[in-house]
């Protein structure tokens, strides 16, 4: 809480505040009076609290807190793991991830009963650059995907940097311009698939 607080006074009121709790809380009540303490500080939503397989915690919790509460990033991958995440795990936002969900036309299903249900779709991207790049063009169309997860890397990763040509990076208001090029927009930095390369034999 004490970290959010300054988060909060560092960025100001305007900007949204996301907040990634990685699955490790375990203790429903707890989550629930750490999220209502979290309260003043306005936060859009609160990610993975629980492991991905509590579907009863995530619906304890989204029913008794008003932040919204999101998941899907890990162990979920079609539109019918969403559809449980949403009904039984009371999620306000799900989270698909571009190569763990069925590409573009599943997280496309996915966006949309999420918007019939009245919940946001934001994709989860944690290090793959080709993933963020159909996300910026699955965000382009859908109504209800206000955001996209834009990967950091520390300490600086070619992976994630200089994967793909030209790179992909947001401006300085934070927004990525959709790529009119063909396909994705995007070809593949040989050079780094090269220094990455892994013979499977």
């Amino acid at each position: 809480i004490r970290i959010v607080r300054l988060v909060r006074e560092i960025i100001g009121q305007d900007r949204d505040l996301l907040l990634d709790v990685q699955n490790n809380w375990t203790d429903v009540a707890k989550a629930i009076a750490t999220c209502k303490a979290l309260e003043p500080f306005n936060i859009y939503m609160l990610e993975t609290p629980f492991p991905p397989d509590n579907l009863e915690a995530y619906h304890r919790l989204a029913d008794a807190v008003d932040t919204r509460i999101g998941c899907g990033d890990w162990g979920y991958s079609t539109r019918f793991d969403y559809i449980d995440l949403m009904d039984r795990g009371g999620v306000d936002v799900v989270q698909p991830s571009a190569v763990r969900s069925g590409g573009i036309s599943e997280i496309m299903k996915v966006a949309e009963i999420a918007f019939r249900k009245g919940r946001l779709c934001i994709p989860h991207a944690w290090n793959h650059m080709i993933g963020v790049a159909a996300a910026v063009h699955i965000a382009a169309v859908a109504p209800n995907m206000p955001y996209i997860e834009f990967p950091t890397s520390f300490p600086e990763s070619p992976t994630v940097t200089d994967l793909l040509v030209p790179p992909l990076k947001p401006g300085s208001d934070g927004m990525i311009e959709v790529p009119k090029r063909p396909g994705l927009g995007f070809t593949l930095n040989e050079e780094v698939v090269k220094k990455f390369r892994i013979n499977p034999a």
